[in-house]
């Protein structure tokens, strides 16, 4: 019918706005957290774009359930400050129809973001951790970044200054090495080495930076008894730490969580299978602030409604934590929170009198 896709063009695009509101939010402060890993040597620069977009699957599995949400509050309010809900209604389609209507479309978005938190983040996670440990474990001059200090790989307590990459011998070229983190009468040192390499040991796959002909000098603060040594060779040793391939629960493959009885894989199950199921419940919780049409109660609903969302997806993540710390189990921490905003809702629709009452007495 003309009015079924009346509304649902104006419920598509309205969709397609929040969204990318939304996610350009998100992305804006991703990308902040990217750049500021990629200029400390965490990964190469070619692997920014690769990486922020291995972020998109989790952003969408958290944003798709909330931004349908608010594009309902926001498209009914509109309809109806603009009296076309009138209208609509006179043509026969009464306001249940419509609630019915949107409760078929909550189940697409609920197969949507199933999609996005059960299979497409998780891969996602992975591919990403597979790739930094791909460009930890390969000898390249996006390693450094000459002519600044940066701490080496793994390395808080190092930092290296490079002067320039040499592309005919495949090196660093004026090595500096110093220790980062030095407290008063502490042992301090520095290397200083003509040549420098990255290296690895095939079976333990430990990383090294390789200095060629230099000098290390070793001392204490405000001494002058500093010790000089002069080496050809010098192995200086690269913690893997978080380069180690990842056992990160968000990496792991859903059937591998279901089967764990972990309590951070549990919590991590929690979370995945939660925000699918945020889908109807949030829709259930916008349709009480759409049902009146007053134009002086549209920001107090629209207001109310987001701090709604927010305590929701608050009370989501304190669920995730009472489950790691063995607080509830998996089935009760997920009956415990989702059934309390599926009360709420419930309690909002069947009692409508209620509701607009307190409504207009606090909005």
């Amino acid at each position: 019918m003309l009015i079924i896709r009346y509304l649902s063009t104006e419920l598509f695009k309205t969709t397609l706005a929040v969204l990318l509101f939304l996610f350009l939010v998100v992305l804006s402060h991703r990308l902040v957290w990217v750049l500021s890993e990629a200029s400390t040597g965490e990964f190469g620069r070619e692997l920014i774009l690769t990486i922020l977009a291995m972020q998109i699957p989790k952003f969408f599995s958290i944003l798709l359930p909330a931004g349908f949400a608010f594009s309902i509050l926001l498209t009914l309010n509109r309809l109806a400050s603009h009296h076309e809900m009138t209208s609509i209604h006179m043509s026969g389609f009464s306001e249940r129809q419509i609630f019915h209507r949107l409760g078929g479309l909550s189940l697409l978005i609920f197969g949507m973001t199933a999609v996005f938190s059960l299979w497409l983040s998780p891969w996602a996670v992975s591919f990403q951790e597979k790739l930094k440990l791909e460009h930890a474990h390969t000898l390249s001059k996006s390693l450094v970044n000459p002519g600044r200090f940066q701490q080496i790989l793994g390395r808080s307590d190092w930092v290296v200054y490079v002067r320039e990459w040499s592309e005919v011998e495949k090196a660093l070229q004026q090595v500096i090495v110093l220790k980062a983190t030095v407290q008063n009468e502490e042992d301090t040192e520095v290397l200083m080495a003509e040549k420098g390499y990255f290296a690895k040991e095939q079976e333990e796959e430990n990383r090294y930076l390789s200095l060629k002909n230099g000098f290390r000098y070793e001392g204490k603060l405000g001494a002058k008894d500093f010790r000089t040594t002069q080496f050809e060779t010098l192995m200086v040793p690269i913690k893997m730490g978080s380069w180690r391939r990842s056992s990160k629960r968000s990496a792991q493959p859903t059937p591998l969580l279901w089967r764990s009885s972990d309590k951070a894989a549990q919590g991590e199950l929690y979370w995945r299978l939660s925000l699918p199921t945020t889908a109807p419940i949030l829709i259930l919780l916008m349709l009480p602030f759409v049902r009146l049409s007053e134009r002086k109660e549209r920001m107090g609903r629209t207001f109310m409604a987001v701090l709604l969302v927010i305590f929701y997806y608050n009370m989501l993540i304190l669920g995730r934590s009472w489950i790691e710390q063995e607080r509830f189990s998996l089935l009760q921490g997920f009956g415990l929170i989702h059934g309390l905003f599926l009360g709420i809702g419930l309690i909002l629709w069947i009692h409508p009198l209620q509701w607009a009452a307190f409504r207009k007495r606090f909005f």
